[in-house]
């Protein structure tokens, strides 16, 4: 999503607000910022937060700090299916799993278990606004929050499951044989290199070579299908020349923040209290690159649970915060 230019003008506008108040000297400004500070520990939709607050005055303060999310695992299942190759409409997955079987002694099932972690690292600078400081009961400690967080792009990864990597294996191999099989000079180096060399060869003869292509042709290439390109072809994700499938989630590095906040003392001398934020970190829409170098952004038709996932984000106009704070104030 992009930000609207009013959004990050009234960002920009009550982070000055806070950050300036009228009347304020550049020594008392100075004196002010290093008095009561304050460490917070925040936990909640963006993991764990430590961050250190200085008063500028009753009205408001300033908090910077660092915020962690830490390694979640979150397991999602993709069906495998095939690009039936040029096109033929007798591409089969159970076709294909007896080829492996008889080939390799192991079975393949028809999908892929990812694990799903999401995982970001921020700097993050806030500006609070207390408007109804002058207030005697719970209102005074109400307040508008406005920021950012400025970090790494990456959000988020997925990759298949361990319990996975044989069956990634043969899948490998079946595509390996496929690209050299439906070569359109496979029946031609078919006559002049023996399929199995050594002290016993193994030929194929000239017919053999075309039906051997043909049928390739007609299983087509086995991956998990993702949507089509920009050229109209299929795009199916396939395994890495490391038997893994992996897929990574960025978005922009500079992300704002608006949002309220509340404010509650625990103990008679206000040092320890607790508080909560509520609001929305904006860092547009996410960009989805396969281990391939492929942008899942640029696909149309997508596949059934990728659309799912795509149309859940982008009915999420920013990342939602919620967060619980605990504070000490020396």
């Amino acid at each position: 999503m992009n930000l609207s230019k009013s959004t990050i003008t009234a960002t920009l506008l009550l982070a000055f607000i806070c950050l300036a108040p009228c009347g304020v000297q550049a020594q008392k400004f100075t004196a002010k910022l290093f008095k009561n500070i304050e460490i917070g520990v925040n936990g909640g939709s963006t993991g764990l937060e430590l961050d250190v607050a200085a008063p500028i005055s009753k009205w408001g303060r300033i908090r910077l700090g660092i915020q962690h999310m830490p390694n979640m695992s979150v397991p999602v299942s993709f069906g495998m299916s095939t690009d039936a190759g040029a096109g033929s409409p007798t591409a089969d997955f159970d076709s294909i799993s007896k080829l492996l079987k008889n080939l390799t002694g192991f079975e393949i099932d028809d999908k892929v278990t990812m694990v799903c972690n999401p995982t970001f690292t921020n700097f993050k600078l806030m500006a609070d606004l207390y408007p109804f400081a002058n207030r005697k009961d719970w209102m005074s400690r109400l307040r508008l929050t406005a920021g950012f967080y400025l970090g790494g792009r990456q959000i988020g990864k997925t990759m298949n499951s361990i319990d996975e990597m044989p069956m990634l294996v043969m899948i490998g191999i079946y595509n390996n044989l496929y690209d050299k099989i439906t070569a359109d000079d496979f029946v031609d180096w078919a006559i002049d290199n023996p399929l199995i060399g050594g002290d016993n060869p193994v030929w194929l003869a000239p017919d053999e070579a075309q039906a051997l292509h043909d049928k390739f042709l007609d299983y087509g290439k086995l991956g998990v299908p993702c949507g089509k390109l920009p050229d109209g072809s299929e795009y199916l994700l396939t395994p890495s020349s490391k038997a893994t499938v992996r897929a990574t989630a960025l978005v922009n590095r500079f992300k704002p923040y608006v949002g309220i906040g509340y404010d509650h003392p625990l103990t008679i001398d206000g040092k320890i209290s607790t508080g909560f934020d509520l609001g929305a970190m904006f860092f547009g829409r996410p960009q989805i690159m396969t281990h391939d170098g492929i942008d899942l952004n640029s696909l149309s038709d997508l596949a059934g649970p990728i659309k799912r996932s795509f149309d859940t984000m982008n009915a999420i106009p920013a990342y939602p915060v919620v967060n619980i704070r605990f504070a000490y104030k020396f």
